[in-house]
């Protein structure tokens, strides 16, 4: 006597496949869990190479406020790291570009006005416009104030003028 093979169950009758909750598959959990962990190793390298932070210190407590504008074309590291928005980084890479500018033959000024920083790769706009105010450029065609706003050359009366009421 042959024995037949046990009828398969009808489809509506089959066991349920374990399956995410959300419909994801095995593979997509994998792809997902890859992702996110080669995401978390890209943000902890950026964490680690980061700039320390520049802010006030105890050290930078004791610096003498700035007697006057500074020259970005001869001005050391050091008194261009006090402005603001630059630091010790961007300060030794605008000292650098200055160098390199030089030894390619050009010649002296390199910086004539505040935009002819945005030449130098990576240093961020907002810092140029902060630092602006407190450089000195051969070229004083363009002014600026603390602000950022161009001011008139003569401001009107502040005095509050009164109707006189009869």
């Amino acid at each position: 006597m042959s024995t037949l093979p046990a009828p398969e169950p009808p489809p509506d009758e089959l066991p349920e496949a374990t399956a995410d909750p959300a419909g994801w598959s095995q593979r997509q959990r994998i792809g997902l869990v890859l992702l996110l962990t080669v995401l978390a190793v890209v943000l902890t390298y950026q964490w680690w190479q980061r700039e320390p932070y520049q802010g006030v210190t105890a050290s930078a407590q004791t610096l003498e406020p700035l007697p006057q504008q500074i020259d970005p074309n001869t001005e050391s590291v050091e008194s261009l790291s006090r402005l603001p928005g630059i630091g010790t980084h961007w300060a030794q890479k605008i000292v650098n570009f200055r160098e390199q500018q030089l030894q390619a033959g050009r010649q002296p000024p390199i910086f004539n006005r505040p935009d002819d920083l945005k030449a130098i790769p990576g240093l961020p706009g907002k810092a140029i416009d902060h630092a602006a105010y407190f450089m000195r450029f051969p070229d004083t065609t363009w002014q600026q104030t603390p602000t950022g706003l161009k001011l008139p050359a003569t401001l009107p009366d502040a005095t509050p003028r009164h109707q006189d009421q009869d």
